[in-house]
């Protein structure tokens, strides 16, 4: 099939609208030419399609043109495109070659003529890039990996019950942007999981990178910012019985460290950095302090450090359950940038000493240097106008943002439903023959509740 047809004619360069307009204002007396001249017809076009309708009044129908036949009319493509953003939103997005298979898959339930591959069960290539072509709207993403605890459980309800807690706070003292925080813990690895991209000759096969070792050694840093764009100094968690004052070298100013033999955060070391915070903070009882934290049990069921926020006249709110993606500000705008550059950095410095091996104490380094080219007053501003927390916004996000979390709720249901009282039909090979397995049935389903369905029986036997 010819991907990039080039018109070689001018042949029927009217719209079928056109058309339809001109034989309509014909019929109510208008003479031929003009109607013709007002839409660029060519007169004995227009003449041949009103000796072929005759009396009728029914809708145009054009012969196709020149030798490529689609394979699907605009309906059924329109099928396909809602079944590729159906299954997006669920969280279970298409590759091309799904895509493909689904096509061969919707041509066969549909006896539809096709010139697929049977062998392969799968379009070609070419009808591919044209169904691209033809519905822009679709492109590829590379996705972010979202556990289904956090897809599910990211819902309008969790997210209101937030918004609902945090306005009820605004209305019974003021809070101005200086003196509302939020904190999140995030690990750094002496081996970066993401490596920057680099030149290389094209065609090799296999591009390496020096990296320390295979597996790295994570520190935790602890990050403090306002919704008025200050940051307070990190905290450095290292996986370590003992502290050493070699790894605090380079680190921010201000900056507190501990060790634990984890590198995670634990009750202890959040205690120390909420003393840290206060000392910063100064919070009063004319100016008291609001402080957004995840719910991580060094925060949720950490009694001392309650205690001290009700005495100091700290509000706490910590977030629901895996809704960090869209209501922790930290995660959302900072932490990102901060662990690009962070690995940015651990590249530049294996290339400027070669053999060098990046160890804990370099960490301090590193991350200083990552948290020098982030940590700007846009970023910190940013990510609290994007969860909606700092100015106020409950109408932030849409239905579309919880799409995935409303399908899987249902299907979940429905899944249920179908384990317990029907039964399971003839289990189908592909993805794609068991999306058509479910969705010409019932368009609710989807490749996940088959899926569902079957994990369900392998873990009730």
């Amino acid at each position: 099939m010819v991907r990039n047809y080039i018109r070689k004619t001018t042949r029927r360069a009217w719209a079928v609208t056109q058309l339809t307009g001109a034989i309509r204002d014909v019929r109510s007396g208008q003479s031929t030419n003009s109607v013709c001249l007002k839409y660029s017809i060519p007169k004995r076009t227009l003449r041949r399609y009103l000796e072929k309708q005759g009396g009728t009044k029914g809708n145009v129908v054009l012969p196709h043109l020149g030798n490529f036949v689609p394979i699907f009319d605009e309906v059924q493509e329109e099928r396909l495109v809602g079944i590729i953003i159906r299954m997006s939103d669920c969280g279970y997005g298409l590759t091309s070659k799904d895509v493909r298979s689904l096509a061969f898959q919707f041509a066969e339930t549909n006896n539809i003529t096709h010139p697929f591959a049977m062998e392969k069960q799968h379009a070609g290539l070419g009808w591919y890039i044209g169904f691209r072509r033809r519905h822009p709207n679709l492109a590829l993403r590379t996705p972010e990996k979202t556990s289904m605890a956090r897809s599910t459980g990211s819902n309008r309800a969790a997210v209101n019950v937030f918004y609902d807690n945090l306005e009820r706070i605004y209305g019974t003292s003021v809070y101005s942007p200086d003196r509302i925080w939020n904190a999140d813990e995030t690990g750094f690895s002496t081996v970066p999981n993401k490596s920057s991209k680099v030149l290389a000759v094209k065609g090799r096969r296999q591009v390496g990178a020096i990296s320390s070792a295979e597996r790295g050694v994570n520190t935790t840093v602890m990050m403090t910012v306002s919704a008025a764009g200050q940051y307070l100094p990190p905290m450095f968690i290292f996986p370590r019985q003992r502290m050493n004052d070699a790894l605090k070298i380079g680190a921010p100013a201000g900056s507190i460290f501990e060790c634990n033999p984890s590198g995670w955060s634990t009750v202890a070391t959040c205690t120390k950095w909420f003393d840290h915070f206060l000392a910063y903070t100064r919070p009063t009882a004319e100016a008291p302090v609001l402080l957004i934290l995840d719910g991580h049990s060094s925060h949720t069921k950490n009694v001392e450090m309650i205690e001290k926020a009700a005495r100091n006249n700290v509000r706490i709110l910590s977030i629901p359950p895996h809704t960090s993606h869209k209501l922790q500000s930290l995660d959302v705008s900072v932490m990102g940038p901060l662990k690009t550059k962070y690995g940015q950095a651990v590249d530049r410095l294996l290339r400027r000493e070669p053999g060098r091996v990046v160890t804990v104490y370099d960490v301090a380094t590193l991350v200083n240097e990552a948290f020098e080219a982030t940590a700007t007053m846009k970023n910190a501003v940013a990510e609290f106008r994007a969860t909606g927390i700092y100015p106020f916004d409950t109408g932030l996000f849409s239905d579309a943002d919880f799409a995935a979390a409303t399908n899987l709720n249902a299907i979940n249901r429905t899944a249920d439903k179908n384990v317990q009282t029907e039964a399971i039909g003839p289990t189908p090979s592909t993805a794609a023959e068991v999306s058509f397995y479910l969705t010409v049935e019932n368009p609710i389903c989807s490749i996940i509740s088959i899926k569902i369905i079957l994990l369900r029986m392998v873990y009730s036997c």
